[in-house]
């Protein structure tokens, strides 16, 4: 992979060997897959040399999103990762075709093959979570009296149809929901979650047990991004009518066109749809009955998640975190005390493997240095409860 990567990123060409080399200067199709970073981009090239070593093609057709997205996993992998820990899913792979080939069809997208079915093991790369734009959040919910809307803006979200057997099912039953996103959470899973209720069906990607994307069957006007961002002041009706129909012209999602059409920033859009997967996570904690399936990434096509720039990563702690804290805030005082009479003067305690996971659902600095202080020292709770609101 890495040097795969120079080639491409360095040198902006790949040397590799085909069994009928193209002519020079001839406009080839390209298409690379690295599997273990779930990522394929195609892309046009150009032949520029040939030699014994093989055939050299210039990239010259690779967009900025998909260089972004390599130069990401570049700088992973400068950084000194850990890579015994990576579920190996397969070799990067390289393909090449005469661009004028009409007869060769669509590339094949069938899942990349995995080495074996063993459980997603426990690993995680260095990801930054996306801070949710609060407005865009809170949307649905301040807009209670504008009045409902059916009218659908872009195209179709894509809905995946998995292969293979699902590494998990479960039944939801009560707050079984809550338990499950953070077990998922906690395996670092790369992957779908898919949940079917009675009221609808949703699609959760996640990638390093973090949220990347949610789709809902069927749609609901809503609580889809170009709505929300219109309900939120973030972009005017002429706005989203324009991004709409850019979207449906070239088959793009609606965050896209906004990106292209320069409405919006890379990083308000990010914000923005974070603030929209932290809404949909909410609803989809509340869920009390239906049912849970898990899919490990190779069950999925190449390059299932988002693309760069507009790939975001919120975490599933964190929203469960608030919905625990508002729950335990709107107690009456005195219900409070009682809960907490018993094990006033017991040592709370963050077990050290755990504490990214605790920090990642802290937003507060406040709650994070306690939870540092936790770790450095032994605190009783009522001391614990002097030094923090939390």
């Amino acid at each position: 992979v890495e040097n795969l990567l120079e080639q491409v990123l360095g040198l902006g060409a790949v040397v590799f060997v085909v069994d009928i080399p193209p002519a020079l200067n001839s406009i080839v199709d390209v298409r690379l897959s690295i599997p273990t970073f779930h990522i394929a981009i195609e892309c046009a090239g150009r032949v520029v040399h040939h030699s014994p070593k093989g055939t050299a093609i210039d990239l010259a057709g690779l967009s900025p999103e998909d260089r972004a997205a390599l130069e990401a996993i570049r700088a992973d992998l400068l950084a000194g990762e850990d890579r015994s820990s990576v579920p190996d899913v397969g070799r990067p792979e390289l393909d090449v075709r005469n661009a004028a080939d009409e007869s060769s069809g669509p590339w094949d997208s069938s899942p990349i093959p995995s080495v074996s079915r063993r459980p997603e093991r426990s690993f995680r790369r260095q990801i930054s979570l996306t801070a949710p734009d609060i407005q865009v959040l809170s949307a649905t919910g301040r807009h209670v009296a504008v009045p409902s809307t059916k009218e659908d803006y872009g195209p179709e979200p894509e809905w995946f149809s998995p292969s293979g057997e699902p590494d998990r099912v479960e039944a939801v039953v009560d707050d079984r929901i809550v338990d499950i996103m953070l077990s998922v959470s906690q395996s670092a899973l790369t992957g779908l979650v898919e949940i079917e209720t009675p009221k609808g069906n949703f699609q959760v990607l996640w990638d390093n047990g973090l949220v990347s994307e949610i789709e809902q069957q069927p749609r609901v006007a809503n609580e889809e991004l170009g709505l929300m961002l219109f309900r939120a002041d973030r972009i005017s009706k002429q706005q989203l009518a324009m991004a709409s129909a850019a979207a449906d012209e070239h088959g793009t999602s609606v965050a896209r066109s906004l990106l292209d059409l320069g409405i919006l920033e890379p990083e308000a859009i990010r914000k923005s749809i974070a603030g929209r997967l932290t809404y949909l996570l909410q609803r989809i904690c509340d869920t009390k009955s239906g049912s849970v399936t898990v899919y490990a990434s190779s069950a999925l096509p190449a390059g299932f998640l988002p693309n760069p720039p507009l790939r975001v990563h919120i975490s599933a702690e964190r929203v469960v975190f608030r919905r625990i804290f508002e729950e335990l805030r709107q107690l009456p005082m005195a219900d409070r005390e009682q809960l907490q009479q018993d094990a006033l003067d017991a040592y709370p305690e963050v077990l050290f493997a755990e504490r990214d996971r605790v920090m990642r659902a802290l937003a507060d600095e406040a709650h994070s240095d306690l939870v540092d202080t936790l770790l450095r020292g032994r605190r009783r709770l009522r001391e614990v409860f002097t030094e923090s609101g939390l």
